[in-house]
């Protein structure tokens, strides 16, 4: 027995669904749109770079941070990044062996190590940073004039939400 891919399926009559058609479903558009942009990067990254997506985060985190003096830890990278802490701990091992990072025990912490970029990581995220800015700007060029209105309100669900990642 075949199966026909085109076989009509019967309307459903209730839905247990809120939202009369996908255009009002802000949180599916969300995954939609963030979902195109991570995996556009995620190509990008791992064709040119052979990193991953989280892996340029990490590293690109890093370093901001570190030009801002701040001491960056395993835990902190996970609060800056919106990221859980083992995915984190696994990415950072990971970068550590390829040489882009490096960990260092933490002079009063004895449980944390202070994460630094290396000159090969600092290396390869200078190159980095320019494609994925250059990828940014031509996925957030559809915003036009409203890319900082856009900016804004995620800054403000952010700051509303901060307790939704524990």
């Amino acid at each position: 027995m075949s199966e026909n891919k085109n076989q009509k399926v019967t309307k459903q009559t209730s839905s247990p669904f809120s939202y009369d058609n996908l255009e009002t479903m802000t949180g599916f558009l969300f995954w939609q749109v963030s979902s195109t942009w991570h995996t556009s990067q995620g190509k990008m990254l791992k064709t040119l770079f052979d990193i991953s997506q989280l892996h340029y985060v990490i590293l690109s985190s890093t370093r901001w941070l570190n030009i801002e003096g701040i001491e960056v830890t395993q835990s902190y990278l996970s609060m800056h990044a919106k990221v859980e802490k083992m995915t984190i701990s696994k990415n950072v091992v990971e970068l550590q062996e390829r040489g882009y990072l490096a960990r260092n025990k933490h002079l009063t912490d004895h449980r944390a190590n202070i994460i630094t970029i290396t000159e090969k990581g600092i290396e390869l995220l200078n190159k980095a940073v320019i494609e994925i800015e250059k990828m940014d700007n031509a996925f957030f060029n559809a915003l036009k004039r409203r890319r900082s209105l856009f900016n804004s309100l995620l800054l403000e669900m952010l700051k509303e939400n901060r307790n939704f990642f524990l």
